[in-house]
């Protein structure tokens, strides 16, 4: 019997493998994301809906939508606190509005996508509605999964990142032990327990077949990769949250607190119980990889991983750099010298000098702080193209200049339209 079926946060890598997997199977599938405008579901008959947890705060905001629904997933979350983002609100107070409403709509089935392992606050916020849809009158299934990971997925990406670099640092020794799991099996389990296979209100702790190390799983990464002998780094602890803090703050991905949390602890489970609770087996992470080999693409994303904010943050230390030099630490008389030479004096060269001053500011900081950050880089762009046009017009004789102060900014114009190309 074919079911229509909600799945919110189906924008995200585990909702997007559960579209597409309740699709293959027959299922009416609706995709509930928080913004409309940026979200193109992969098939054009699937209808799409918005909602959010830092908007719909309340069953009664809910209700309008799942009137009909057989069966609503919760395939929403967050790795870190950002803005209005906050683990209470998109783990915990979101989702339990939409699991009373669901109650009261009469849906039939609620999956809870929640996580594997304890500790932190972003377990305590996924557990918190874990216990509350326990105690709801319909047949709901608690999924707990360990690290996740297939194509698309940001965890996986950033492994995979790191077991491309030269030297692979490690959070203590590396000989935690995890259990991560294909996001293909996590799917094969929500529509057996819809297609009624599996039973109702169970807590499950989704593993892969077998467990490994940290420093294993890096291994299996860069040898996916088609990388050489990797070579690892240990890092106490402290220093490896530390630096993955400072990190986060500018817009470079690396482990949260929560992951660090996990993967110092570990995070394993038993198999047995698994395939006891599900009847399905599902696949150990080597096998995995060895099923889907990585392709060129893999390898540039993996190595441009780390270079595509570096080259963000380097591109905002120019602009405030000229900002800086334009605002003093270069002689103003010489820099009014040089507007005269392009036909500007008086109040209209002071007026220049001071918004061009104030225009790189504004970029530079654009980009360090990641706001706008495609408006800004176009408006670089423009930006270099004017002062080149103006300089090579009024001033030719720059392009023969030994430093290459024109013809440096035809490097940079390319590199800013790769920032744009790999900016998400």
């Amino acid at each position: 019997m074919h079911k229509k079926i909600m799945i919110v946060g189906a924008n995200g890598f585990i909702g997007q493998s559960l579209l597409q997997h309740l699709r293959a199977a027959g299922h009416q599938v609706t995709a509930c994301v928080r913004n409309t405008r940026r979200y193109r579901p992969a098939h054009p008959d699937i209808r799409v809906v918005e909602a959010d947890y830092t908007t719909h705060t309340t069953p009664e905001q809910w209700l309008p939508l799942l009137q009909g629904f057989d069966v609503v997933i919760n395939a929403v979350g967050i790795v870190r606190q950002q803005g209005s983002n906050r683990f209470a609100q998109i783990h915990t107070h979101g989702p339990h509005a939409l699991f009373d409403a669901a109650q009261t709509a009469g849906v039939k089935q609620v999956v809870q996508i929640s996580a594997l392992g304890s500790g932190t606050p972003f377990h305590a916020s996924k557990h918190a509605v874990d216990d509350h849809l326990a105690q709801l009158g319909l047949d709901w299934l608690i999924l707990r999964p360990s690290l996740v990971y297939g194509t698309g997925g940001k965890s996986a990406a950033l492994f995979k990142a790191v077991a491309a670099l030269p030297l692979i640092p490690l959070a203590g020794n590396g000989n935690q032990p995890v259990q991560p799991v294909a996001v293909e099996d996590v799917a094969r389990i929500v529509v057996a327990f819809i297609e009624g296979q599996i039973a109702p209100r169970q807590h499950i702790d989704v593993v892969g077949a077998k467990a490994l190390t940290i420093r294993e799983m890096f291994d299996y990464y860069r040898h996916w990769l088609g990388l050489d002998k990797p070579r690892f780094i240990p890092l106490p602890e402290r220093l490896a949250l530390w630096v993955a803090h400072r990190l986060g703050l500018f817009g470079i991905a690396a482990p949260g607190p929560a992951t660090l949390t996990l993967l110092r602890r570990g995070n394993i489970a038993e198999v047995a119980r698994l395939q006891q609770q599900t009847g399905i087996t599902t696949l150990a992470m080597d096998e995995a990889l060895l099923r889907a080999p990585a392709s060129p693409s893999d390898r540039w994303h993996a190595r441009l991983y780390f270079l595509h904010p570096l080259l963000r943050i380097t591109l905002a230390f120019m602009w405030l750099w000229t900002a800086l030099v334009s605002a003093g630490l270069y002689p103003v008389e010489q820099s009014l010298a040089l507007l005269a030479k392009v036909g500007l004096s008086g109040a209209s060269a002071t007026v220049a000098l001071v918004g061009a001053t104030l225009l790189d500011l504004l970029l530079g900081m654009a980009l360090l702080l990641r706001r706008h950050v495609k408006t800004a880089a176009w408006l670089q762009i423009v930006a270099m193209a004017i002062y080149s046009l103006i300089i090579a017009w009024a001033l030719p004789e720059y392009w023969l200049h030994p430093f290459g102060p024109l013809s440096k900014n035809l490097p940079l114009i390319v590199a800013t339209l790769i920032l744009i190309a790999m900016e998400e």
